[in-house]
């Protein structure tokens, strides 16, 4: 059977692909080749409180990755960020839901987009992995949601700080990396044509960046 793609299709179906285990792949598919659906977050829909109102139990304060995540809330806490709204899982601490707005002067602008933020049990000896759950058009963000930043690589160490990591992902941003991009396309598009990757990047945030927090 022919499968019709084209060369632009193959290669966002690639780099999505690459981000997803083959467990998570549709088998009963066959014929043309579908993009898989993005992965999203299990706790994702559960519901969560506003950073203000959340509180840890003395129970469960029992681990130094739960300790850190406490000392990550008092800081926020303490000192909030601006572009960011931080929303923490009613029943398990280690996911967190942020609601990020486009910073001012650029093509993000007026745009609001949900991030999910999982910490792993081994933190902050290992990264949280942060993923846009809103699709956004950027060269360092892949169809999935992963970021591409060394801070959540090799620059990572315990003394990071989440709200470092988030104020990296707002320049990112202001500043796209396209000599380390995550998506093949979007870094093409970004290096041959600003106008063009500026259009998609406005064309994805009326489409998708519109909602309110409420929403």
């Amino acid at each position: 059977m022919k499968v019709p793609h084209d060369e632009q299709d193959m290669i966002n179906l690639f780099e999505l692909e690459a981000s997803i285990v083959v467990s998570e792949r549709d088998e009963s598919v066959c014929g043309k080749i579908e993009k898989p659906q993005r992965r999203q977050p299990k706790l994702l829909y559960d519901p969560a409180i506003n950073l203000n109102s959340a509180k840890i139990s003395d129970g469960q304060v029992s681990t130094a990755s739960i300790k850190n995540i406490m000392r990550e809330l008092h800081d926020l806490r303490k000192n909030p960020m601006e572009n960011f709204e931080i929303f923490v899982s009613k029943e398990n601490a280690f996911f967190w839901k942020v609601i990020m707005q486009g910073p001012n002067l650029t093509h993000y602008a007026d745009g609001r987009w949900l991030l999910s933020v999982e910490f792993p049990m081994t933190y902050p000896q290992v990264p949280p992995e942060i993923r846009f759950v809103t699709p956004i058009y950027h060269c360092n963000v892949n169809d999935d949601g992963k970021i591409c930043h060394d801070i959540l690589r090799g620059k990572w160490s315990q003394k990071t700080r989440l709200t470092q990591v988030l104020q990296q992902i707002l320049h990112l941003l202001e500043e796209p990396n396209a000599e380390d991009a995550l998506s093949t396309t979007k870094g093409t598009t970004y290096i041959s044509s600003r106008d063009n990757y500026y259009k998609k990047v406005t064309e994805w945030k009326q489409k998708y960046a519109t909602a309110t927090v409420g929403e």
